[in-house]
């Protein structure tokens, strides 16, 4: 099961990543989501990476993600996340960034966590 699911967020962070290239500060971002796809097409492909690696990667995203997260402001309710998807005003994309980077997170601990139990 945790293959199929791992193949959806391969393919939602590969989007995520070409989506990025409309965003006011690409690089970056293509970069991470675009590392999320290849750990997660590895772990599709069996291809060995310690699982530290993955580890060290949801932890970097998530301390990012906090950090963003602690860094908006009160203007931004969550429903904004999701209204539109032109960037509304700068605190909504921050947002959504933070949002981003917890998926991203998320998903690396459970692979984390699974590569840990199959040793």
């Amino acid at each position: 099961m945790i293959r199929y699911i791992n193949l959806f967020m391969c393919g939602a962070f590969g989007l995520s990543a070409i989506l990025q290239f409309n965003d006011p500060d690409p690089i970056i971002w293509v970069i991470i989501y675009g590392s999320a796809t290849s750990f997660s097409a590895a772990y599709h492909s069996r291809i060995t990476i310690d699982w530290k690696l993955f580890g060290i990667f949801s932890l970097i995203t998530f301390i990012w993600g906090l950090i963003l997260f602690f860094d908006l402001d009160s203007t931004v309710n969550f429903l904004d996340l999701f209204e539109e998807f032109s960037m509304k005003n700068s605190s909504v994309e921050v947002g959504r960034e933070s949002g981003g980077l917890f998926l991203i997170s998320i998903w690396n601990f459970i692979l984390t966590i699974n590569i840990r139990n199959q040793i």
